[in-house]
């Protein structure tokens, strides 16, 4: 394996993270009231973002054959 596709599934894993965390923080009861509507709504942007990062490089790694885990819904806790 390349340093470069490591490095992709280091990012991924990390992402994979950062992105269950917020998503399950923007589902938390009175997590709106506690970060206002404002940065709410930016942090709603900020998940969509980087869940269509994820799709690209899971799209880039798979093309590439390399062994990673593909993130679901419930893994990064959109439903």
């Amino acid at each position: 394996m390349e340093d470069y596709q490591k490095r992709m599934l280091d990012e991924h894993d990390e992402l994979v993270g950062r992105l269950s965390k917020l998503n399950a923080a923007l589902k938390k009861e009175g997590f709106l009231q506690k970060v206002g509507e404002y940065q709410y709504k930016l942090m709603v942007k900020q998940s969509v973002g980087m869940t269509a990062y994820l799709e690209a490089l899971e799209y880039r790694m798979a093309d590439m054959n390399l062994d990673f885990k593909k993130c679901t819904a419930v893994s990064l806790n959109l439903v």
